[in-house]
């Protein structure tokens, strides 16, 4: 048998605490299964990205969702286990130039390495001239307040693998490919370790203030890194 959501899907979990109950994140919005995935029913009616649990406590889930009239995905955070959500924006990012902004989505990376802190990818355009990548946003306190560590949003981009901040999403001209190719997870030994697969794998070993690129366009590490990347699993 089998059961309909229209859209693209995103995101499957399961929460941590019942097998059970399961939430999918697609482009028409969020879903909720309490059965194993016989039954869903709708939680939110938007473009919803991606959603990860809370490393230790799980009653608390992250979920970043398109707010289409701000132009901008927004960090949603449940401390029921995923029954109701508020918006956590405390020094989150808005759009430099709104006619010219795009929001293309992102990922939520957590570590059990530093429970509290939360990191988001943004990808899209916050003005003009911008080319696929906005930057990452951390918290360090599940939400409640955010910087960006790189210092801003979108370019100027430096050359890649430079000091000052380059497009870990697009080739030296500009292309990427959005959401398509386009994952982020974080080290859950070290913290400040984050990886973004987009067209290449990129690496940060500071918390999102700065990228290496590491396989692919430009990679200077590892062979036979294919590019266009979409899924990175951590696994211990």
């Amino acid at each position: 048998e089998r059961h309909y959501i229209n859209g693209t899907g995103n995101e499957f979990v399961y929460a941590p605490a019942n097998s059970n109950t399961i939430f999918h994140t697609s482009n028409t919005g969020l879903y909720r299964s309490d059965d194993g995935g016989v039954n869903w029913s709708s939680v939110l009616n938007a473009a919803c990205w991606d959603i990860d649990f809370h490393p230790t406590d799980t009653s608390v889930v992250y979920l970043l969702k398109s707010n289409s009239s701000a132009l901008r995905s927004e960090l949603m955070r449940s401390d029921d286990g995923g029954s109701t959500w508020l918006l956590k924006d405390n020094g989150w990012y808005n759009p430099f130039s709104m006619q010219n902004a795009d929001d293309e989505g992102g990922k939520i990376a957590v570590t059990s390495a530093a429970p509290d802190i939360v990191y988001v990818c943004l990808i899209g355009e916050s003005k003009s001239g911008d080319d696929g990548w906005i930057g990452v946003y951390k918290s360090s306190d599940r939400g409640e307040s955010w910087t960006n560590p790189a210092g801003q949003d979108g370019g100027p981009y430096g050359a890649a693998n430079t000091a000052s901040p380059w497009n870990v999403a697009a080739y030296s001209d500009g292309y990427h490919q959005g959401y398509y190719n386009f994952d982020m997870e974080a080290s859950q030994t070290d913290s400040n370790k984050l990886w973004v697969g987009t067209i290449r794998l990129s690496e940060s070993s500071d918390g999102g203030a700065s990228f290496e690129s590491i396989g692919a366009a430009d990679g200077n590490r590892l062979s036979y890194i294919h590019a266009d990347i979409q899924d990175i699993e951590v696994n211990g």
